[in-house]
């Protein structure tokens, strides 16, 4: 999505491509509920032909306020929006004239709480350094901590890319761990699989209906199909099974439901190498979800600006 708005110069991206992604899909296709969510948002704004979605707000990169700007947490946690706000900015008034300010949501809750944090435009950048001269004071039992708009966005980026790349080296040593790796030695032979691409959409298309296009379907162990990708496969037995599933295919080919077209083929080389290797790194990853009780909830990191 963030890819959208660089081809419209005044960022709006249309309400078609969100109802597009899968998720959303999943939610609800009806367009009139979309904009009357997306018309409670405190980052959002609906445009008034109820077709396009844009920022309140301009990218931090794109900012052209973000030098006479400041971010600030500290403050008791509210329902009240407009309370918080004259909290913040009474606080912020000390340090110059102010402009806007700007209450955060935690989206992590699921009441999205103002968690005490804002934004702080100032008439002018001479009120920064004051306000961050201010960082650590305590205001009724609270301390509170100011950063500039920028260095705000730096930390932010920093940690993701920290959290990224903790998460890249576990999954690096696990995939090496020996243990993990015995857990799925062997579990693919290799050419069992193949691969069925379909020429269009299939949103009405299941597991089942894949299956009926071969004739020996007590050899299917598995089938990886999601309807949203024009890519499923196909694991048999063996290699000898998925060939003489290919063999009959090829010889009597046949439609999905709706005269979908279809196209089968074997999965070689470094596609077959890739698809074992995705495979097995998602079985390893569901085996130690069940030794370990479960999948745990990881880091969310909060929406800003």
């Amino acid at each position: 999505i963030m890819a959208f708005p660089k081809s419209n110069e005044e960022g709006w991206i249309e309400i078609e491509e969100i109802m597009a992604f899968p998720k959303m899909r999943q939610l609800t296709k009806e367009k009139q509920k979309i904009i009357n969510a997306l018309a409670m948002s405190d980052s959002v704004q609906v445009s008034a032909d109820g077709n396009s979605l844009s920022r309140k707000f301009p990218m931090p990169d794109k900012d052209p306020d973000a030098e006479r700007t400041i971010y600030i947490n500290g403050f008791a946690s509210t329902t009240d929006k407009e309370k918080m706000e004259i909290t913040i900015k009474t606080w912020s008034e000390k340090h110059g004239t102010v402009e806007a300010v700007r209450a955060l949501r935690n989206l992590n809750k699921e009441d999205r709480i103002l968690d005490g944090s804002a934004f702080v435009k100032y008439k002018t950048k001479d009120s920064v350094p004051k306000a961050l001269a201010a960082s650590g004071t305590v205001s009724k039992g609270n301390k509170i901590t100011v950063y500039t708009s920028t260095d705000y966005f730096e930390r932010i980026q920093k940690k993701k890319e920290s959290i990224a790349r903790k998460k890249k080296e576990k999954e690096q040593a696990d995939d090496d761990d020996p243990v993990n790796r015995k857990i799925v030695q062997n579990d693919i032979p290799k050419g069992s699989i193949l691969s069925i691409t379909l020429a269009n959409a299939a949103e009405d298309i299941v597991r089942d209906d894949l299956k009926a296009l071969f004739t020996d379907t007590a050899s299917i162990k598995y089938v990886e199909f999601k309807n949203t990708d024009p890519v499923a496969y196909i694991r048999f037995e063996s290699a000898e099974h998925a060939k003489a599933a290919l063999d009959a295919y090829t010889t009597n080919p046949t439609q999905l439901k709706d005269n979908i077209q279809v196209q089968v083929a074997a999965v070689q080389g470094q596609a077959e190498l890739d698809y074992i290797e995705r495979a097995n790194q998602a079985k390893r990853a569901a085996t130690k979800r069940k030794h370990s009780g479960g999948k745990k909830g990881g880091y969310s990191k909060r929406a800003r600006k």
